[in-house]
């Protein structure tokens, strides 16, 4: 007698199901229990040398496949677990296996049965990472074209699933280089925003392990801060600003100090001047990173309100001058560290920070006043010498022209507003934009504004005698910029 035929061994089936009541699973156990029907089952082939399981995975019918699975493991875990372990890794023509099968089903619709069916699959130790004949997993299928993250979070919960499986993974569909990084980039910037972070928190913990070595770490800060989606220039780290929570922030924040310490170390700086320095520009290499609209990590953290992070990412830098110590003809001269060529204050980390403008030319205390938010105007300004507050507040102008001082004025942001409009520098709708924040700026915002304004004039009159002193940036360097569209939605 010949091999099965699948089609044959389904129908006789779904006949014997349809004259039974109850659970189609309990059927399947007597069905297979009975006579030659285990035998047939095992043989069964569909034309692409699929087996039942795998046949009713493709065509979508979860419920059936499920009820198999388990009917199957109920019957040959007990009787004959070398059937089952060949069943369940039993490969069609092309060389994919039952997870291959899962990975198409749950593309479509994840549910009860998949999460549940893949579960059970890791439970018995069927490897989901082998490849089949063109070199592909299936894991491969449920990370692009859209992540299918309760699965992932499945495999992740078993243990069974790290970073270096995605990283495999997605090196099937784009080799190593700029659009492999672009893939893991957008992975775990997805995962940041639409699933608590679970899968950058596994990435974090593995790497802060303490049996961990130091590549491991040193790649995974990669993964998480420099990984760059060119659509967006975001890297995962503006998802974890905001939307990490605190646990998971700052775990990101131990990997980047940890990491940048050994870097530190690595780079034996000659002095404690020059360990300074090395340690900030490192740290400003990742926190003074833009994207695409020219908005950074504090940015971000606004947006959506989170104060907290916000306030941790300031605490990180310093607000000083850096410099290193070289030898020069035999004597060691101070010389500026700059780190970023664009900025005001192109040598001092927590200003080069803060003075960074975004839409509309916007610094983050533009954006703080907004949002409403007091508390983060507070924080930002609160490391800086009253100078560099003065002239912030009373100097710093945004594509509109506005200053912060400006948004007491409500007539005076109008008339600059218009002016600027007509110059070109802004089109009307993004002026009119501008024009509607600002008339909605509540009033302890201003109150805030107005009042370090009048308490740095009060102590600059009895000190000097006259306006407080010069800042410690360049104002020359922070202006109008070029026209920017208006904001298509918010």
């Amino acid at each position: 007698m010949g091999t099965p035929s699948l089609t044959d061994v389904d129908r006789e089936i779904a006949a014997g199901y349809a004259k039974r009541t109850g659970r189609l699973e309990r059927f399947l156990e007597d069905w297979i229990k009975h006579s030659a029907n285990g035998e047939k089952l095992m043989a069964a082939r569909g034309n692409d040398g699929e087996t039942l399981l795998q046949h009713k995975l493709a065509r979508r019918d979860v419920v059936a496949a499920h009820a198999l699975f388990l009917a199957i493991r109920a019957v040959w875990l007990q009787t004959n677990p070398a059937w089952l372990f060949d069943y369940l890794n039993a490969e069609d023509k092309a060389g994919n296996g039952v997870w291959h099968y899962l990975a198409t089903a749950i593309q479509s619709a994840e549910g009860f049965e998949t999460l549940t069916l893949a579960r059970e699959l890791v439970d018995l130790e069927v490897d989901f990472g082998r490849t089949n004949h063109q070199g592909l997993s299936p894991l491969g299928k449920m990370i692009l074209p859209k992540p299918r993250w309760k699965s992932i979070n499945a495999l992740i919960e078993t243990g069974c699933l790290t970073m270096d499986d995605v990283d495999r993974a997605v090196s099937e569909y784009a080799k190593h280089g700029q659009e492999h990084t672009a893939i893991v980039s957008y992975i775990l910037s997805e995962d940041a925003a639409n699933n608590r972070a679970i899968l950058c928190n596994t990435v974090v913990r593995h790497a802060l392990d303490p049996k961990a070595e130091k590549p491991q770490r040193v790649k995974a800060a990669a993964q998480i801060f420099d990984y760059v989606d060119p659509r967006s220039g975001s890297v995962p780290f503006f998802n974890l600003v905001a939307y990490a929570d605190t646990s998971t922030f700052d775990g990101v924040i131990r990997l980047l100090s940890q990491q940048v310490e050994e870097a530190v170390l690595a780079m034996m700086p000659p002095d404690v001047t020059s360990k300074k320095a090395y340690r900030q520009a490192l740290l400003c290499r990742r926190l003074l990173r833009r994207d695409a609209n020219g908005e950074g990590v504090l940015f971000k953290a606004l947006k959506v309100g989170n104060v907290g992070h916000l306030r941790k990412l300031v605490a990180l830098l310093i607000n000083d001058e850096l410099h290193v110590n070289k030898l020069v003809r035999g004597e060691y001269s101070r010389q500026p560290v700059t780190l970023d060529k664009s900025s005001p204050a192109p040598s001092n980390p927590l200003l080069s920070l803060l003075l960074q403008q975004g839409e509309h030319g916007n610094t983050v205390f533009h954006a703080a006043a907004f949002a409403g938010n007091a508390d983060v105007l507070t924080s930002c300004l609160f490391s800086l010498g009253s100078n560099d507050v003065y002239a912030i507040l009373t100097a710093v102008p945004n594509a509109g022209g506005v200053t912060l001082q400006d948004l007491t004025v409500p007539e005076l942001c109008r008339a600059k507003i218009q002016r600027i409009v007509q110059l070109g520098g802004l089109d009307e709708a993004a002026g009119r934009e501008m024009m509607d924040r600002i008339t909605a700026v509540p009033r302890e915002v201003l109150e805030v504004v107005r009042g370090r304004i009048a308490e740095i004039q009060a102590l600059a009159a009895d000190t000097k005698g006259g306006a407080p002193i010069a800042p410690t940036f360049e104002l020359s360097r922070l202006g109008p910029r070029q026209p920017i569209p208006a904001a298509v939605s918010r």
